[in-house]
């Protein structure tokens, strides 16, 4: 291979992982809610009950719940709950409150899936319709802590 192949292979190699990288604007118009996602995602479920899409390094699924009426109290148990139930581990420095996420109020956890990737759980309440809980999971490859760290910034209430 000469010195121009490898340039090309290396440029298309970069212009690739650009583009596959690039964020767009979400809606779940049912729960007016918006983040921003990978233009890569597929879309594998979205219904009123659950949204769900991904790529090969990142999958993100939102579970809404009517009713809980939460507290931060009650969102750390439900999200600690829900977090061992998938077998997800964590330790007490990688779990939290959070009073704003663009207006979002809730609780996070940090962790490793059973399949030993890197998950994050959100439980989310939107000020507006605090009769809404939003449980996020996101997983994905080691390598892209920084789109799952935008993703998990993204999220806004409409």
């Amino acid at each position: 291979m000469n010195k121009k192949q490898i340039l090309l292979t290396a440029f298309l190699a970069l212009s690739l992982n650009v583009l596959y990288a690039q964020m767009k604007s979400w809606t779940w118009s049912n729960y007016k809610m918006k983040f921003q996602a990978p233009s890569s995602f597929n879309i594998k479920e979205s219904s009123g009950t659950v949204f769900s899409a991904g790529n090969d390094n990142i999958m993100l699924t939102i579970y809404p719940k009517k009713g809980e009426n939460m507290t931060y109290e009650r969102m750390k148990d439900a999200l600690q709950k829900w977090a061992r139930e998938n077998e997800v581990e964590w330790n007490s420095s990688s779990l939290g409150y959070m009073s704003s996420l663009n207006r979002y109020w809730g609780y996070y956890i940090d962790g490793k899936g059973s399949n030993g990737l890197p998950t994050s759980l959100l439980l989310l309440v939107d000020p507006d319709y605090p009769e809404y809980s939003f449980y996020v999971w996101l997983q994905y490859q080691s390598g892209y802590l920084d789109t799952a760290v935008d993703i998990l910034k993204s999220f806004k209430p409409m």
